[in-house]
């Protein structure tokens, strides 16, 4: 079991891993009670990486 959680950001155009994949496993790992954060970002692959970049820094200074 993680202690910590998993941050997922996700692009809902990215045609390189599709949405319902990405959200089917992080439905599948909060069903098993393993602790996620996702957000999800009305752009591609690339472009969530740039988006999420908001949502991550605060995330991960969290975990310290």
């Amino acid at each position: 079991m993680r202690h910590r959680p998993l941050f997922i950001g996700h692009g809902l155009t990215d045609i390189d891993v599709p949405a319902p994949t990405t959200l089917a496993f992080a439905e599948a790992l909060t069903a098993g009670r393993q602790p996620v954060a996702l957000k999800v970002y009305d752009t591609d692959h690339s472009g969530a990486f740039a988006e999420s970049l908001p949502d991550v820094l605060p995330f991960v200074n969290s975990l310290f």
